[in-house]
Order: structure tokens, then C-alpha cells, then sequence
């Protein structure tokens, strides 16, 4: 099969591209959590989503849905320490 080398090319660049910016994500994400001063690390309780093949809509109803059920934890635990302490 023959392929325009102009298209050819272009393919082969953003592939290179994509790459390249892995790569320098990698790297910073690297660096930022071995960092000494306030280092990037995923907080204890934090969801993780990982929405590369959701939508926007789906990745908020998924955060939404994690919060209310975490309040809903929470004013139960509340209610608890009420009926506890009284």
C-alpha cells in the first residue's frame, strides 16, 4: 500500500510529539514528587479516576456521586456522635 509521504510524515511527527510529552510528563511528575519542599503526592482518601475514555459528564457524575456519598458518611457519623453524647 502506498502512502503520501507528506501524510506519512505528519503521522510519524504527532506520534514523536505524543511521545516527547509523555515522556516530559513523566519526568516532571518524577521530579515533583521526590521533590524536598511540599512534594506531590496523592493524599491519603483521595479518589482516583483515571476518565481517559470517559466524558466530561461521566467524570463529574462520578465526583459527585463519590461526594454525596462521603457526606452521607459524614452526617451519619454525626448523627451518631449526637445520639452518643445525649
Amino acid at each position: 500500500m502506498f502512502f503520501p509521504k507528506p501524510i506519512l510524515s505528519i503521522t510519524c511527527s504527532r506520534r514523536r510529539a505524543a511521545e516527547g510529552i509523555q515522556e516530559n510528563l513523566a519526568a516532571r511528575d518524577q521530579r515533583d514528587s521526590q521533590r524536598a519542599a511540599a512534594p506531590l503526592m496523592i493524599a491519603l482518601g483521595a479518589m482516583l479516576i483515571n476518565n481517559s475514555q470517559l466524558t466530561s459528564d461521566q467524570t463529574s457524575g462520578l465526583i459527585l456521586a463519590d461526594v454525596k456519598k462521603r457526606m452521607a458518611a459524614r452526617e451519619e457519623w454525626l448523627r451518631e456522635q449526637k445520639l452518643e453524647v445525649g
